[in-house]
């Protein structure tokens, strides 16, 4: 609730001062990006109910949200999935003060093998490093011994400017807010 008493006014105070009006540096701020595959697309979006009304409306595989606190990028979360919903894998990246990538939890869950597969990547100077990994089957939580090797072909991220929505990261925030939602063509098919 809070969130959209900010965003309505940030969109009000612009049209009534005259001028654009940014967001308190102290406050947390969260932005939601999908991949509009048929529009050939990348989007961020400020309001999550409109984010997440295109995201079921144009069946987006890749999703992510990017979080904000004083002003700094410090989070983005990123989800993949296969158009068969077989898998899906879950990145959380943690950035450091210098707006570097520190580290990647990553989840993976394999629907037809049954498998939760957890990762932790710590990331210097561009290079993910795996710290551990551990499988689970995902209906019953017990280890699984017997695992089989083969993982979706999603690469660990390691570099911001590799996100291949990158160029949405660096539009100014206030230009997002104001618009609610702003689109840059994928490279990707």
């Amino acid at each position: 609730m809070r969130t959209k008493l900010i965003i309505a006014l940030l969109i009000v105070l612009p049209a009534a001062t005259g001028n654009l009006q940014r967001p308190p540096q102290t406050e947390q701020i969260k932005l939601f990006i999908l991949h509009d595959v048929k529009q050939r697309q990348w989007c961020i979006y400020a309001i999550e109910s409109q984010w997440k009304s295109d995201v079921n409306s144009s069946g987006a595989p890749t999703v992510a949200s990017l979080e904000f606190q004083a002003g700094h990028l410090n989070a983005v979360d990123l989800t993949h999935q296969d158009e068969a919903g077989d898998w899906i894998v879950y990145d959380q990246y943690e950035l450091g003060r210098t707006g570097e990538l520190q580290q990647d939890q990553r989840e993976i869950r394999i629907l037809p093998s049954d498998r939760l597969v957890k990762e932790v990547y710590l990331i210097r100077d561009g290079i993910a490093h795996k710290q551990n990994s551990n499988t689970k089957s995902l209906s019953t939580g017990q280890k699984l011994t017997n695992v089989e090797d083969w993982l979706p072909d999603v690469p660990v991220i390691s570099r911001l400017r590799d996100f291949p929505f990158a160029p949405l990261i660096r539009v100014d925030r206030s230009r997002i807010l104001a618009k609610g939602k702003i689109c840059a063509a994928s490279k990707e098919p």
